[in-house]
C-alpha cells in the first residue's frame, strides 16, 4: 500500500474535530499495546502531517483501524486491499516455491547457492505478504490485529 501522505492524515483528523493531541490519544487508544508517549506522540503526528517524516507502517495500520472508511490518498481503501489481494493471488504458494527452486537448481547446478539464496528471500517476502494481508483483513473486518 502506498503511504498515506500528510495532508491525507490532517484531513483526517480535521474531519473528526480532533486536535493533534486528541489524535495521540486516539492513537494510544486503538493500539493497545505500548506507544510513543503522548508528547512524542503529538511531536510525530505533526512531522507526518506536515511531511517532514514519513508515517511508519505501524502508526500508518493504527490510523486505518482510526479511520476505515476513508480514502487513502484518493482511492479506497477496500478497493487497495482487492488489489493487494489480486496481486498476491498470482504469487507462488511455498511448495510452488520448492517447485521452482528444483527445477531451477536442475537447470543451473552451478548457481546452486544463488538459487537457494534467492528462493528463501522470496518466500520471506511472500510470508512477509501474507502477514499483511491478514492484518489488512483485520482491518477491512474491524477485527483485532494480532500483533
Amino acid at each position: 500500500m502506498p503511504g498515506i501522505d500528510g495532508g491525507t492524515l490532517r484531513a483526517w483528523r480535521r474531519s473528526r474535530g480532533w486536535d493533534v493531541a486528541d489524535m495521540a490519544r486516539q492513537l494510544r487508544h486503538a493500539s493497545g499495546e505500548p506507544v510513543a508517549a503522548h508528547d512524542g506522540l503529538v511531536r510525530m503526528i505533526r512531522s507526518w502531517e506536515d511531511g517532514s517524516h514519513a508515517i511508519s507502517e505501524r502508526y500508518e495500520l493504527l490510523y486505518l483501524r482510526i479511520f476505515p472508511d476513508e480514502p487513502v490518498n484518493g482511492t479506497e481503501l477496500r478497493t487497495l486491499a482487492g488489489e493487494v489481494r489480486a496481486r498476491a493471488a498470482g504469487l507462488p504458494g511455498p511448495g510452488q516455491v520448492a517447485e521452482l527452486e528444483a527445477g531451477a537448481l536442475a537447470r543451473r547446478p552451478q548457481d546452486e547457492a544463488a538459487v537457494r539464496a534467492l528462493a528463501a528471500e522470496t518466500l520471506e517476502q511472500v510470508q512477509r505478504a501474507g502477514e499483511l494481508l491478514g492484518r489488512l483483513a483485520a482491518l477491512l473486518e474491524g477485527g483485532e490485529d494480532d500483533e
